[in-house]
């Protein structure tokens, strides 16, 4: 195949009424029959638009009208996508090869793909034996029992189509045409190839040229961001410059290798320069300056991705992230477009207490009896509505109709099914549809009337099912708004080849991603692929038409730039040798393509918008005082996190600022902290004393152990129904031999009983009062080393604190103590005498804490032991200079820090002020209210920005 190339104008006088036209997309088709338009009100030739048709479109056209003249070969139905994929899918799961499948759907259509290559190459799939290529073997079986299948359905494919309308030329039962012209066709397969020489006597090949001499640049960018924004600011400055100078708009083509990928990339960036007001939530819809060839999955617009979700109730599983998303979306609640008190509530609660189950997917029941809570708690609310119907009522008719129905159905009865649904579920909501809503509504519709063609192949259906073929749909199918022409058209490579521009920017010309790697399939031999040139079969395909493309692109517009990208993360890139071999000049500033004062007007422009700004800066370091109704706090929590970050802790405790919990893959961190607390409660509540403890025999005392894990274990796992008993008996395992060393520490202490089991104590500090819970308190029965004189009575006790984490005395010095919990507990009761972790994990089982004399433990440093105060001093600078350190004297310092957090924390103060990275790394979950990245942006933007408009000041370290 070999193509001419010509101008429009050299096209246009080719073109009359005798000649067919045919191109290789609609875009095309638009375009030439525009410009065919154009030269018929000159009073020159034109063509008419039914003999300019789009390949596919006139394929279509002829295919109807052979089965109108009642055509014996075409009296069968051509297959669609969705009946093809699962046709390939049935045979894939029913072969022995699919047991070990990771895939099985992207490897459908893989073989799909390859039956296909081989039809319209027209080769044999019995010569593929001749390869010994595994791969290819299978796909010979599938594809057999693929043309078995269609055979028996009366379906047929696209090749066999155009073997068929071939078949008819040859037969004289359509009219061959005199001359043929196929415009834009860089490739055709044989089968089609041969199919446009039976359409006429004569056939000519075309590809569009636009000009002989133009501009080209050449942009190297910091990155990808900074390529699409300098594109749009380029693409802003020419229609800046034509609104100026009352000239006509400047057709602008957009071209870039990877749309499909950065679609919504490069909306957002074109809309925040070019449309800024269009991003904020409550600006009415309009259509942009800009428009894109090709739409975006329906999947992906939130009006269908909220009726995927809602017919995903029929499923056995749900997913709670989309569950949780699903919530708040607006196209199935009552009066939407209303800020309604009660439905923020509703839907808070319900994502509330779906988010404690910390599940990533749950049973409908579940749903629904969290549902059930929620509309009980919210019963009485004052501003819920009489006609309101609650989202636990409006579950429960789709629930009660599930028990009901069977379990497979025809896709008929699906699509009616999903109807009701969607209706009873108050879809697309009561707010009004704008254009775009209403378009995609419609196209949805169309979709489920397309899943009644799955009927044809004689088979029910599960939920599941057919509700991977309607997602599968609702992706494969892209939306387009119905928009009027833009002046800037956003294309991919293929749809702007043959188009015209004014000016045209072409991105992404690195050489990692032009031209572009070969993709050959891989059920197909290689020798094969290239041997026939296969689409993407080899690097010389892919040179040769990135080669082309280039050629098309260099000359389709006045000024063409051609940017890349210079490094990809840390990765440096370079310029695609195809662009580095063209007459270009390298440029670094899109402000050397404008009028020598358009780059004035915009430092200008920049400069007057700050200037009509009224900042008011605000001092966010202060907060509010504690009133009378905050001075009870809950535990030590709050001092800890005033000494970590006070904004964490004005954020947590006064604002009640809190992470959602976390779904994790078996036992979260804290539900094993759980279990090992209450296993260890429950055996000393048991036992009581070490003295009952050294009575028991090791058979004996192993067997309580066990009971008492495997008690703890049921009561904290009682919701968890995804953990089965081989989970729970590995837990308990783990545990038993964490637990057992534990016990072994507590045989060798002297001796002791327990005095408390997670016992409150109330401790007032300043103008706080907090609320501790001890894990443990032992009462010690020997102590009888040297000593301070004891603040209280006789009896002295140890507090201990159970850590599965890492732990170190270090944690409670400084004026800023990293775990103050232990700390408080010792300002609680002057008899406690000694206070120590007990960290039970892998890295090691021991205590490790301070005594006031005698050391109750091994582990436990007598205050006066000289390691012990080494380590004080090299902790703490303000202990550098004491010969001494006594528990006294450790205790008063705990007091005044402490009392310091207290004060500081019901005085107000927020700052942002992290103690180490390590206290900014584990608040991640508060990133949101921290607004650090906020600062950063401001920081740059200062940075960036000249000194004219540096004239405010602020801190930046807030």
């Amino acid at each position: 195949m070999e193509n001419r190339a010509l101008s429009i104008d050299e096209l246009s006088l080719l073109m009359d009424e005798q000649c067919l036209v045919l191109t290789a997309n609609s875009r095309q088709r638009r375009f030439l029959l525009k410009h065919s338009s154009q030269t018929h009100n000159e009073g020159l030739s034109s063509i008419s638009s039914e003999r300019l048709l789009s390949f596919q479109q006139w394929l279509n056209d002829v295919w109807q009208q052979l089965q109108n003249n009642a055509y014996a070969p075409s009296a069968q139905l051509l297959i669609s996508p969705q009946q093809n994929l699962v046709l390939w899918q049935d045979i894939i799961d029913s072969a022995e090869e699919s047991a070990d499948l990771i895939c099985p759907d992207l490897l459908a259509k893989q073989a799909s793909s390859a039956w296909q290559l081989l039809s319209e190459w027209e080769v044999d799939p019995n010569t593929l034996a001749e390869y010994n290529h595994k791969e290819s073997d299978i796909l010979s079986q599938w594809g057999l029992k693929f043309d078995q299948t269609c055979q028996q359905l009366s379906l047929i494919g696209s090749a066999e189509q155009c073997q068929i309308v071939s078949q008819a030329f040859a037969e004289g039962i359509l009219t061959r045409e005199r001359k043929l012209i196929m415009v834009g066709f860089d490739d055709l397969s044989p089968l089609r190839d041969k199919l446009s020489h039976d359409i006429a006597d004569e056939v000519l090949f075309v590809q569009l040229k636009h000009l002989e001499h133009n501009r080209v640049y050449t942009l190297p960018c910091d990155d990808a961001n900074d390529e699409i924004r300098r594109c749009a600011e380029f693409v802003r400055q020419e229609l800046s410059q034509a609104v100026a100078t009352e000239s006509p708009m400047p057709r602008i083509g957009i071209i870039d290798p990877k749309l499909g990928q950065r679609r919504d990339k490069i909306e957002r960036v074109f809309s925040e320069v070019l449309e800024p007001q269009y991003l904020y939530s409550k600006t009415p819809r309009y259509t942009l300056p800009f428009n894109f060839s090709a739409g975006f999955p329906l999947a992906n617009c939130p009006l269908i991705d909220a009726a995927l979700a809602l017919l995903s109730l029929n499923l056995k599983q749900l997913d709670v992230e989309r569950l949780c998303q699903l919530i708040y979306s607006p196209f199935w609640h009552q009066n939407a477009e209303q800020e309604n008190d009660y439905i923020v509530a509703e839907s808070q609660q319900l994502e509330f207490h779906l988010r404690q189950l910390q599940q990533e997917q749950i049973r409908p029941a579940q749903l629904r009896q969290c549902a059930e809570k929620v509309a009980q708690r919210l019963a009485d609310h004052p501003r819920r509505e009489s006609s309101y119907i609650s989202i636990s009522e409006r579950l429960q008719g789709i629930f009660y109709g599930q028990e009901r129905r069977p379990d497979r159905n025809s896709a008929k009865q699906w699509s009616q099914i999903f109807y009701q649904q969607l209706e009873e579920l108050n879809w697309p909501g009561s707010r009004r549809l704008d254009s775009n809503e209403y378009q995609q509504v419609m196209q949805f519709q169309n979709l489920l009337e397309e899943l009644l063609s799955l009927d044809h192949l004689n088979r029910l259906y599960s939920a599941g099912e057919l509700l991977n073929q309607l997602q599968q749909l609702a992706s494969s199918h892209h939306f387009q708004a119905k928009t009027p022409d833009s002046p800037v058209q956003i294309l991919g490579i293929l749809e702007g080849s043959g188009q015209a521009f004014d000016y045209c920017w072409v991105m992404g010309m690195e050489q990692k991603q032009w031209p572009p790697s070969p993709q050959a399939n891989p059920l197909l031999p290689i020798e094969l692929q290239r041997r026939l040139n296969m689409p993407h079969a080899s690097v010389e395909r892919e040179l040769y038409f990135a080669s082309q493309l280039v050629d098309a692109y260099r000359l389709c517009a006045d000024t063409v730039i051609f940017s890349y990208p210079s490094r990809e993360g840390e990765e440096q890139l370079q310029c695609s040798p195809l662009i580095q071999q063209l007459k270009s000049q390298l440029i670094t500033s899109v402000d050397a393509l404008l009028p020598d004062n358009a780059a004035h007007e915009l430092e200008q422009f920049r400069h007057d918008s700050f200037e009509r700004r009224h900042f008011h800066w605000v001092d966010n370091r202060q907060g509010p005082k504690l009133s009378s109704d905050e001075k009870k706090l809950g535990g030590s929590g709050v001092l800890k996190q005033q000494a970590l970050c006070p904004f964490n802790a004005f954020a947590q405790y006064r604002l009640g600022a809190k992470p959602w919990p976390e779904v994790q893959i078996g036992i979260s961190p804290i539900e094993r902290g759980n279990i090992l607390h209450l296993a260890l409660e429950t055996f000393w509540e048991a036992i009581k004393s070490q003295e009952a403890l050294l009575v028991l025999d090791d058979q004996a005392l192993n067997q309580i152990i066990k009971d008492h894990i495997s008690d703890a274990i049921e009561s904290e796992l009682l919701h968890r129904r995804d953990l089965g008993p081989r989970f729970r008996a590995l837990e308990a395992e783990r545990l038993h031999s964490l637990f057992t060393a534990f016990i072994e520490q507590d045989k060798q202490r002297p001796p002791f009983r327990i005095a408390g089991l997670e016992s409150s104590r109330e401790l007032k500090l300043g103008p706080l009062k907090l609320q501790l819970r001890l894990d443990r308190i032992d009462t010690l029965l020997s102590d009888t080393g040297p000593s301070e004189p004891s603040e209280g009575d006789n009896e002295s006790y140890l507090v201990i604190d159970y850590k599965t984490g890492q732990c170190d005395v270090k944690s409670w010095l400084g004026d800023r103590p990293e775990e103050p919990q232990l700390p408080l507990y010792s300002l609680s009761d002057p008899a406690i005498s000694a206070i120590s972790f007990a960290q039970l994990n892998a890295k090691g089982v021991k205590y490790i804490g301070i005594s006031r004399a005698h050391s109750p433990a091994s582990g436990i440093s007598n205050s006066q032991d000289p390691v012990l105060q080494k380590k004080l001093r090299n902790s703490d600078s303000r202990l550098a200079a004491a010969e001494d350190i006594p528990w006294s004297q450790l205790r008063q310092q705990w007091h005044t820090d402490l009392l310091q957090l207290a004060i500081r924390y019901s005085e107000g103060q927020a700052q942002l002020d992290f103690k180490d990275p390590l206290a900014k790394r584990y608040s991640e979950d508060l990133e949101g209210l921290q607004r650090l990245k906020e600062f950063d942006a401001k920081r740059r933007y200062w940075n960036d920005t000249p000194a004219a408009l540096q004239q405010a000041e602020f801190d930046l370290s807030l």
